[in-house]
């Protein structure tokens, strides 16, 4: 059976952009970007915006970190609250030991918003 895992981040309140810390209580402490282990997928289902005006983007890297892909964007395009449930969630595949995804933030105006969703990890189809 796959893991689910549930995931939150927030921004730190004075940067317009920046990397989403992301907490879980699968995590021993905060973590800029989640590593995916080759041969696995890891599908997020649910991600949940609330606060400030913000566009939020999932990035995935197949090089450790060298380069990122812009995989999905989502935008509060005014304060508030979205929840987007994917009947089709956002899919990264690892195809070696360097693979990892990160959520980022880009705001007009710094301001406190937060994300939260669901990570599904399993073996690539």
């Amino acid at each position: 059976m796959p893991d689910m895992i549930p995931i939150y981040g927030e921004t730190d309140g004075t940067s317009t952009t920046g990397t989403f810390d992301l907490y879980s209580e699968w995590f021993e402490s905060e973590v800029s970007y989640i590593k995916i282990d080759k041969g696995l997928s890891a599908k997020l289902w649910i991600l949940e915006i609330a606060g400030k005006a913000v566009d939020v983007t999932v990035e995935f890297s197949p090089d450790d970190g060298s380069n990122w892909i812009k995989v999905k964007k989502v935008s509060l395009p005014s304060d508030g609250h979205i929840d987007i449930d994917h009947r089709k969630p956002i899919i990264m595949t690892a195809k070696n030991s360097t693979s990892r995804f990160r959520i980022t933030w880009s705001q007009s105006t710094a301001g406190v918003s937060s994300i939260s969703g669901v990570v599904e990890f399993d073996s690539a189809r």
